[in-house]
């Protein structure tokens, strides 16, 4: 699989992404 760190980093930037993104309705809530 040589699109494994690709792939791999592509998951872990969602996952920051919803991360923020819920940190920021959970300050404005």
């Amino acid at each position: 699989m040589p699109d494994a760190n690709g792939l791999l980093e592509g998951k872990t930037a969602l996952g920051l992404r919803a991360a923020a993104e819920a940190g920021i309705k959970r300050c404005k809530a």
